[in-house]
């Protein structure tokens, strides 16, 4: 009967073990894909910004212009 029982708990310790060693390299290779995914990110985050600061620097740019336009009518 003890025979039995260490047959059957190597062989259900072997398909589990096999399982978890799928389920962790499964759980690796996603933390790989995400870390990526997270520096694509960051990467597209950067151009938002170097955009929005373009811009703001066009704005403030036109902001200028107007205010140079006033003035020269004012001082006409």
């Amino acid at each position: 009967m003890a025979q039995k029982q260490y047959s059957f708990d190597f062989v259900l310790n072997a398909v589990l073990n096999g399982g978890f060693s799928g389920t962790f390299t499964k759980v690796q290779q996603e933390f790989i894909r995400l870390g990526a995914e997270i520096k694509n990110l960051q990467a597209i985050q950067r151009d938002v910004k170097a955009y929005e600061k373009q811009a703001a620097v066009q704005n403030t740019s036109q902001k200028l212009e107007n205010l140079k336009r006033q003035y020269e009518l004012v001082n006409k």
